[in-house]
C-alpha cells in the first residue's frame, strides 16, 4: 500500500510510524517519501553550512544510513523517525565539517605547489603514484557487479548526466542514488582493505 504523505504539513507520529513500517518492507514509494523528507530536513544545513559538499552525495549517504537503520529495526520507536532523521543529518554534517577541516590542514598553498611543480618538470614519482591509483581503481571496479561498475564508470569517469543513466539503465532517481552510494561505499571499502594490508 503506497505511503501518501503531505510533507508540507506537520509530520504526525502515526504517519512517521507508517512510513518506517513501509520502508522496512521495502516499499519503493515509501523510500521515495523518506528521500523527500531527508532532503527537506537537510536543506538548511546544505545551503548554509556545507556549501562545498555535493548535495546528492550528502543526501544519499544520509538516506542510506536511515534506511539501513529502519530495515535493521534499530529505531525502537518508529514514531520518532523525524527526530532520528534530524540527528543523522546533524551527525553527517558534523562529519563533513570535520573532514573538510582536516583536508584544509593537509592542503599546501597553491603558490608553493606551483613553484614546486614548475621546477620539477615531469616527476616520475608522481606519474608512478598516478598509475598505481588508476590500476587500484580498475581492480576495484572489476570486483563490483556489472550494474554497479557501469553506474560508477558512467557517472564519475564518463561524467554522463544521471538522468541519461537512469533512462538507459531503467532506474528511478532513488534507485540510482542508492545503487551509486552503495557501489561507491563497496569500492572505497575494497580500496581501504587493499591499502591497509
Amino acid at each position: 500500500m503506497p505511503v501518501a504523505l503531505d510533507l508540507e504539513k506537520p509530520f504526525g507520529l502515526n504517519a512517521a510510524g507508517a512510513l518506517a513500517r513501509h520502508v522496512a518492507e521495502g516499499d519503493p514509494e515509501a523510500i521515495e517519501t523518506l528521500y523527500r523528507l531527508v532532503s527537506r530536513t537537510s536543506r538548511y544545513l546544505l545551503s548554509r553550512r556545507l556549501r562545498d559538499e555535493d548535495p546528492d552525495d550528502f543526501l544519499h549517504e544520509t538516506l542510506t544510513i536511515v534506511v539501513d537503520a529502519i530495515r535493521k529495526r534499530q529505531i525502537r520507536n518508529p514514531a520518532a523517525l523525524l527526530g532520528y532523521v534530524k540527528s543523522v543529518v546533524r551527525r553527517q554534517g558534523a562529519l563533513c565539517v570535520a573532514r573538510n577541516s582536516a583536508a584544509r590542514r593537509r592542503t599546501v598553498t597553491s603558490g608553493s605547489f606551483l613553484v614546486a611543480n614548475a621546477t620539477s618538470g615531469a616527476n616520475p614519482e608522481t606519474e608512478l603514484i598516478s598509475r598505481e591509483r588508476s590500476d587500484l581503481m580498475h581492480r576495484g571496479l572489476v570486483t563490483l557487479c556489472q550494474r554497479d561498475r557501469e553506474l560508477l564508470t558512467r557517472f564519475y569517469l564518463l561524467e554522463e548526466p544521471f538522468h541519461q543513466i537512469c533512462i538507459e539503465m531503467n532506474l528511478t532517481e532513488t534507485q540510482f542514488r542508492l545503487y551509486k552510494s552503495r557501489a561507491k561505499a563497496r569500492l572505497v571499502a575494497w580500496v581501504r582493505a587493499i591499502v591497509h594490508r
